[in-house]
């Protein structure tokens, strides 16, 4: 029975073809599908691309990729991203962005050889 051979790249599944063995049990690639074509990535985008946080507050930010149709073609986590102010914003080991001290950090996200930022106030909010 053939199987679906698929790869990851980033948070995106990518199909590439369906497994199927001959008789001398050498694999073959079937390539008939209706969009055989290679995905593009046309753009990455980050969300939220602004936003306001209270000092200690956590945040985690999504990186989505695009065709130059404007169709969403997957979201990842696992962009590089930095922050151009550590003291304000700054990323744990597991993803999460922790607001330190006030003022304001631009979060640029770097994927695919593209990249996308999302400006980052941090408030002094008395409890």
């Amino acid at each position: 029975m053939p199987q679906l051979a698929a790869a990851r790249l980033g948070g995106l599944a990518l199909i590439l073809g369906s497994l199927s063995t001959g008789c001398d049990d050498t694999p073959t690639w079937v390539t008939d599908f209706e969009n055989s074509a290679p995905l593009t990535i046309a753009a990455i985008t980050i969300q939220p691309d602004s936003v306001r946080l209270s000092v200690g507050e956590v945040i985690i930010f999504q990186v989505t990729a695009w065709d130059a149709n404007g169709n969403e073609l997957g979201s990842t986590a696992s962009a590089q991203m930095i922050s151009s102010n550590p003291r304000v914003l700054d990323v744990g080991r597991d993803g999460r962005w922790t607001a330190g001290r006030p003022g304001v950090a631009l979060v640029t996200a770097y994927k695919w050889n593209h990249q996308a930022q999302a400006k980052v106030w941090v408030e002094c909010i008395p409890r």
